[in-house]
């Protein structure tokens, strides 16, 4: 069964970030992630958003996070031909340290 996390958690050893779609792996558990609202069920795979990395995401904005974190390699590049946007990815400039000299 196709699935979305609600949050950021850990399923079966993998680190899931919120908004992210996977599949479910038969563990003991899954039942109780669905009742207690960490998951819910994905039909289909329209609009799903494909990242360069292997994850895929629902929402655009899970997407944009995605991209802004540490997680995710920089120059990243949409591989869904569904998801028609473009990533609006606002990156912090490092600021330059001021060395003295003594």
């Amino acid at each position: 069964m196709k699935v979305k996390a609600k949050r950021v958690f850990n399923y079966n050893g993998y680190d899931l970030e919120a908004g992210e779609v996977f599949e479910l792996a038969g563990c003991r558990n899954d039942e109780k992630l669905l009742t207690y609202g960490f998951l819910d069920e994905v039909k289909g795979e329209s609009g799903i958003i494909h990242c360069t990395c292997g994850k895929k995401f629902m929402e655009e904005l899970n997407y944009q996070r995605h991209l802004q974190s540490d997680r995710h390699p920089k120059g990243a590049v949409v591989l869904s031909s569904e998801w028609s946007g473009t990533p609006k990815v606002k990156r912090k400039k490092k600021k330059a340290q001021k060395v003295s000299v003594a």
